[in-house]
């Protein structure tokens, strides 16, 4: 029978325990694992975020070892209720959740030399992950980055961004206590798992998804952008705003052969104008002196070099053409651009094969199990022999199935850029690029009493012959048998 250790901030809690869900993924997540507890382990543990949690698993023999180990982690949400205790805990590759990086790789000045094996050690460095030569994987000369931008973003979103440039799998290893960062299917499992049939070893029968949502064959990549400088003139005629052909990025205005200054709003004392950037507009303080092509406006602008790639037999097999268009800040070279294109266009140029397996723990140990591995999965109902790659792992107690989902070359990268959420953060993280100020806000207890400059007094004579008042006005409004007229009717 299986045994389970579990320690909390190094108490052994396993008595209070009453049921345990430990998810294993290569997914867009790290490991996790919810527990719940008995509401007497408050009485002796005081438990809080960031303890850490071990959880350890075998069927004989001592339990506290390294290579029993399945999960370790720290605390991050607790929930109360009347009868329970639910500790949610995530893996060690949750620091990088947690760290910001704003760092530019450039190959020809940063010691990675544009590889992306090195960039990413340098992201485990600044998260705190340990790894050694055996679990992040010489990128080689496969595909090596001009540039790769992290601009005040996520550690661990730009390891998935490098994940999706070379096809590459990130896992954190609780036995090893270290980070993977491999080739999709780094290692290839010799043992097979039998879908029905006189071999069958799983739990009933799976169910297959064959899903062609997201697949495209023909991709464009906008992220290369070349720097353009243009020049516009203008007329002034008494308006105090312009609008520009581009968005500009830098900017010198000339009136008249002087230059001006400019500012930002609420940033900026004194300045002649403001840029805005959304509406390609120029807004003077005050009108430019009236002239003929007097105003001269010199700019900048970012002009995209869009990369289109196609997949010409996914074209004739499914007989049409279903093109997808993906813009990323963080590349800044053409081949890049080209590179990141290919990479895709390989991975979602066909449907996804994917089911979910349930296996007893025997079998997974027997056959060694683990994410990120590639198994063959024979499925004699539908006729399947497939190389598939295990996505995750979900392993329960006191139920003793585990779940495993595979797939034959799904990457989840959703649309891409994910979702909502990183979407709008790499939207910050662009709009950050144009430079930093600061805007100190003092707040003043002092009292300050103010004086009036001036007081204005304005006399004004009400015509009481014409007994007319004005309607809704309490001085000047007459009720009942009155005439009510205007403002101009009431006064002389």
């Amino acid at each position: 029978m299986k045994k389970q250790l579990i320690k909390i901030n190094g108490l052994d809690v396993t008595s209070y325990r009453i049921s345990t869900e430990i998810e294993k993924t290569m997914e867009d997540e790290t490991d996790k694992v919810i527990i719940d507890f008995s509401k007497n382990i408050l009485n002796g543990l005081n438990i809080s975020t960031f303890q850490e949690v071990l959880i350890y698993e075998n069927y004989s023999g001592t339990l506290e070892e390294p290579t029993n180990r399945i999960f370790k982690g720290v605390i991050s949400k607790i929930d109360k209720d009347p009868l329970k205790i639910r500790v949610t805990a995530f893996c060690e590759l949750w620091k990088a959740v947690q760290t910001e990086v704003n760092k530019t790789y450039d190959k020809n000045i940063d010691p990675s030399l544009g590889k992306g094996s090195e960039i990413f050690k340098d992201l485990c460095d600044l998260a705190g992950l340990l790894y050694d030569s055996t679990t992040i994987i010489d990128t080689g000369n496969l595909i090596i980055l001009d540039k790769f931008v992290c601009n005040r973003a996520e550690v661990f979103e730009r390891m998935k961004t490098l994940a999706d440039i070379y096809g590459y799998q990130i896992f954190y290893n609780s036995q090893e206590d270290k980070i993977h960062f491999e080739p999709l299917g780094y290692s290839t499992n010799s043992n097979i798992i039998y879908i029905g049939g006189t071999n069958n070893n799983v739990q009933g029968l799976s169910k297959w998804k064959i899903d062609g949502t997201k697949l495209f064959n023909k991709i464009e990549v906008i992220g290369a952008y070349q720097e353009v400088q243009s020049t516009e003139y203008f007329s002034g005629d008494g308006n105090t705003t312009f609008k520009l052909k581009e968005i500009p990025e830098i900017v010198r205005i000339e009136v008249g052969g002087n230059e001006l200054i400019g500012g930002t709003e609420g940033a900026t004392s004194n300045f002649d104008y403001l840029v805005s950037k959304d509406q390609k507009e120029i807004e003077f303080t005050n009108a430019p002196i009236t002239g003929t092509n007097n105003i001269m406006v010199r700019y900048s602008y970012r002009s995209p070099r869009p990369v289109v790639i196609s997949n010409p037999t996914s074209i004739n097999q499914i007989g049409r053409t279903i093109k997808r268009r993906f813009t990323f800040n963080d590349i800044q070279k053409v081949n890049d651009a080209e590179t990141r294109a290919r990479e895709l266009l390989n991975v979602y140029s066909s449907p996804f094969l994917s089911t979910k397996i349930k296996i007893k723990p025997l079998v997974v140990n027997s056959l060694n199990l683990d994410v990120g591995q590639i198994i063959e999965i024979i499925d004699n109902r539908y006729s399947y022999d497939e190389q598939m790659l295990i996505r995750k792992m979900k392993i329960t107690y006191p139920k003793s199935d585990i779940e495993l989902t595979v797939g034959n070359k799904e990457v989840k990268v959703g649309d891409l850029e994910r979702d909502t959420t990183i979407r709008l953060k790499r939207l910050e993280e662009e709009l950050s690029k144009s430079g930093d100020f600061i805007v100190e806000i003092l707040d003043f207890n002092n009292s300050v009493n103010a004086k009036n400059r001036y007081i204005k007094i304005e006399k004004r004579t009400y015509n009481l012959t014409n007994n007319i008042g004005i309607w809704g006005n309490s001085k000047i409004g007459i009720w009942g048998t009155s005439i009510w007229g205007t403002e101009t009717d009431a006064w002389n």
